[in-house]
């Protein structure tokens, strides 16, 4: 029996046999099927760390227009950090970062604590708390989202919650089940590993209300293993006040020789005035 011809480069017939689907293309792989129609690649349409194709990038998707039968690898590594963007759950109008932030009289010490609590976590030292009391509308809410993005760029999980929204959402499930289910919804604040409660202190005050706050916030300052921010607008005595002395001592504690927790005052006025 005669052997069967095998077609070579050239021969009618021949093709090159596509790589299997979860084959890993190389850089190499991307340029070559990209430079078919003579196009240059811009250097930010690939992703640096993986090699693979960045989704969304306007020559990437005019790419695929004109080639709408082939495959593109796409880089995950952005796709990740497009998941952990959208689960931190910053406010809508952001973002807020450093860079954009409007320093007035009174934000100097809050900014300068900021940046210290993430040269703290650069260099594995300090607390891993952080409070910001200050009146409404003075910069907290920026500069805890600034942090939080800082930390998104490490590659971590970030959580932001308002507190108010945060005990809503306990209630909520603690009506619909048991309080097994409030400890899952707590664990799942547990998982990042920076979590940042922005007003403690906003909610509406009640006999009944105000103990519940107290018990959950109490849970997570004392259970969360990994870095937490909070903001508030009350002084050491009105949140003892309203949320007991237990509280209030952890999170007001002035005492260096503990360095459980960095507390910083903003007194700048309210920017929307």
């Amino acid at each position: 029996m005669a052997e069967p011809k095998v077609l070579q480069p050239g021969d009618v017939g021949y093709h090159r046999y596509p790589k299997a689907p979860d084959a890993m293309e190389s850089l190499g792989d991307i340029f070559a099927r990209f430079h078919r129609d003579g196009s240059l690649i811009p250097s930010d349409a690939v992703c640096q760390v993986c090699a693979q194709a960045i989704a969304g990038h306007p020559f990437n998707v005019a790419w695929l227009g004109k080639h709408p039968g082939e495959p593109l690898r796409v880089c995950r590594c952005q796709v990740t950090a497009m998941e952990r963007l959208t689960q931190a759950n910053f406010p809508p109008d952001g973002p807020r970062t450093f860079d954009n932030f409007h320093a007035r009289e009174g934000t100097r010490d809050m900014v300068d604590a900021g940046l210290q609590f993430i040269a703290d976590k650069i260099n594995g030292n300090g607390p891993r708390r952080m409070v910001i009391q200050g009146a409404y509308g003075c910069g907290k809410s920026h500069i805890v989202e600034a942090i939080g993005r800082v930390w998104l760029s490490w590659g971590e999980r970030v959580l932001y919650e308002g507190v108010p929204t945060l005990m809503d959402k306990l209630r909520a499930t603690y009506n619909r089940g048991t309080e097994d289910s409030v400890g899952s919804l707590l664990n799942h604040c547990y998982a990042h590993r920076l979590l940042l409660l922005d007003d403690l202190g906003a909610e509406k005050s009640s006999a009944g209300g105000d103990g519940y706050v107290a018990e959950q916030m109490t849970k997570i300052w004392d259970n969360h293993p990994w870095h937490l921010v909070i903001t508030t607008n009350k002084t050491q005595r009105e949140m003892a006040d309203k949320l007991g002395d237990r509280l209030a001592s952890r999170m007001y504690s002035a005492n260096p020789a503990l360095s459980e927790v960095r507390f910083v005052i903003n007194t700048a006025e309210d920017y929307r005035a």
